[in-house]
């Protein structure tokens, strides 16, 4: 398994990287085809499949709240598992960013993610203001 900045595997890195360029099939790329996934509350409910269709349905459900983004904030590995602490971020215009801190334990084979699990939202920071949208005939406060 090779390893990336931070001592992250590549594989990880790379699928992070898709995840954050929006790019769902460029991130289900680095998944195994008989992976799991299992995240107990994703912010929405939880969620459980195999294959790449699983992951491709888990990644598209969560970016369909708005742009998201993905940082590895902490990693321990232990042989081919990795629990990675991350920072998600999901950007919606009208209401700002909503960021989550979300445990993730990974199980990488030969390159490939083989499985996803997590217990789900650690913590949850909401924006302190709200953009009203441009819809929005409301007077705005200055």
């Amino acid at each position: 398994m090779s390893e990336s900045l931070g001592g992250l595997p590549s594989v990880l890195t790379a699928y992070f990287s898709a995840i954050n360029a929006g790019d769902i099939s460029g991130a289900v790329e680095f998944v195994s085809p008989d992976a799991t996934v299992s995240i107990r509350d994703a912010g929405y409910g939880g969620f459980e499949g195999s294959g790449r269709g699983a992951f491709e349905a888990w990644l598209a459900e969560a970016m369909t709240t708005g742009r998201v983004t993905v940082v590895p904030l902490a990693s321990e590995r232990s042989n081919d598992n990795v629990r990675v602490e991350l920072a998600v971020s999901v950007f919606r215009p009208a209401y700002g960013a909503v960021t989550m801190l979300q445990q993730i334990d990974y199980t990488i084979d030969h390159d490939w993610i083989t499985a996803a699990s997590g217990p789900g939202i650690r913590h949850v920071r909401w924006p302190a203001a709200t953009t009203q949208t441009l819809d929005d005939d409301s007077p705005r406060d200055e």
